[in-house]
């Protein structure tokens, strides 16, 4: 089960990490088949740990853990995946959530922000690419989910969002780095 954490947290759904605070996920169709065939070898192994003798607390995340990739499961086979976007969730606000993702307390933090920042591109690319096959399957969301998405949109964009944080701290890690930068 750990296992499977140490890779969910690698994947898709990546935050910052100290070792990985430098990515932005991957959100291509090849990714998220690549991710769905992981998911299903876990759970094929996951369903062969006899849990006979396993504590409660123990059985109950074994369970927790089959339900969720069995539910995941499902999802990918009526290609919810293809429907990346709605007013609650979506590149959109996980790019707009990442300056409260990641630390701002060293130069190599400020520099791993702004390799994410240069990856943003690409994350837009394959997100265009996964909304692009949903109508080639017949899967648009609701139109009054659409219609409200780009006045959300010009909300993210009004609030500014992938500025760092504007303090002392920060502008002394600036400070330093200008420093080095400058030897």
């Amino acid at each position: 089960m750990r296992q499977d954490w140490r890779t969910r947290r690698n994947g898709r759904r990546r935050t910052a990490t100290i070792a990985t605070n430098n990515l932005l996920g991957q959100y291509s169709l090849k990714e998220i088949a690549r991710q769905h065939a992981e998911g299903d070898e876990f759970l094929r192994r996951l369903k062969a740990i006899p849990t006979d003798g396993m504590g409660d607390k123990d059985l109950l995340s074994h369970r927790v853990m089959q339900r969720q990739i069995e539910r995941e499961d499902i999802n990918y086979e009526l290609k919810n995946y293809e429907m990346p976007v709605n007013q609650q969730n979506g590149v959109h606000t996980r790019l707009a959530d990442l300056p409260l993702s990641v630390p701002f307390d060293s130069v190599q933090h400020y520099q791993d922000y702004i390799s994410r920042l240069h990856q943003i591109p690409r994350v837009l690319e394959e997100t265009t690419e996964v909304m692009r096959q949903g109508p080639k399957d017949g899967l648009i969301p609701p139109k009054i989910v659409l219609e409200k998405l780009p006045g959300q949109c010009d909300g993210i964009i009004a609030a500014n969002p992938f500025s760092p944080p504007d303090d002392e701290v920060s502008e002394g890690i600036f400070r330093a780095g200008q420093e080095a930068a400058d030897r």
